[in-house]
């Protein structure tokens, strides 16, 4: 990856996750092993413009009335040789969020799409704030990230791959403030091989249950996955 595509990855760091940047040459800044498979390392170069990464989403739980719905990265043309503008509609018909069109290097904006959602989400649903949530996201991905090998189902075999988990509210100072919440994580399965990198994102929160009584609810209190389905060309 060149200085312009580092510069470039790591604004969208900055503006998604507020990481200071500011004052530190790029060769000499650092980023946790997670934040570089998710945010530093190239998942576009698969990618053939014009074409369309089309992801499916479904959300079921005990919290809310789930739903399945869809999102399509659309990549509509490259202004330069080493960007490419795209689009995102993130939902359909009432749900449908209005996301600008962008200009992206390496970095698949599906990742900072989903997990600006998710913020405004634990916004909406507690009394906190968006931006503690965001921190502690941050936080937890450069610090406290899991990261294993696994296998990802991709065409007809199935492809090496990574899975990153956070639990970012675990060791919150504000837990008792948003406690039906905090044992919520969050899972990113990568792959080279698919298309995009990201195969699939995952919001799990298993509620109150899961923690303090000896047998948890068979059914959770809120799960999100949004997992890769084509790419049209």
């Amino acid at each position: 990856m060149n200085n312009r595509d580092k510069l470039l990855n790591i604004f969208l760091l900055l503006v998604f996750f507020s990481i200071p940047v500011t004052g530190y040459p790029v060769e000499e800044e650092t980023f946790s092993r997670a934040n570089t498979e998710l945010f530093l390392t190239d998942h576009l170069g698969k990618i053939n413009i014009p074409s369309s990464l089309l992801y499916d989403f479904r959300k079921t739980g005990t919290l809310e009335e789930g739903f399945n719905d869809t999102v399509e990265v659309r990549f509509i043309e490259a202004p330069a040789e080493d960007v490419k503008q795209v689009e995102v509609v993130f939902f359909t018909g009432e749900r449908s969020r209005i996301v600008p069109p962008m200009t992206v290097s390496t970095g698949n904006p599906v990742l900072m799409m989903f997990l600006q959602r998710e913020v405004n989400e634990m916004d909406r649903l507690t009394d906190g704030h968006w931006r503690h949530f965001q921190k502690m996201i941050k936080l937890a991905l450069e610090n406290e990230a899991e990261i294993n090998e696994v296998k990802v189902p991709y065409g007809n075999q199935a492809s090496p791959g990574l899975k990153i988990k956070i639990s970012p509210y675990l060791e919150d100072p504000k837990r008792d403030e948003f406690e039906k919440f905090a044992t919520r994580y969050y899972e990113f399965t990568l792959s080279s091989e698919v298309p995009g990198y990201v195969y699939q994102i995952r919001t799990v929160d298993p509620g109150n249950d899961a923690e303090d009584k000896k047998t948890a609810s068979s059914e959770l209190l809120l799960e999100e996955t949004l997992t890769y389905r084509a790419v049209a060309n």
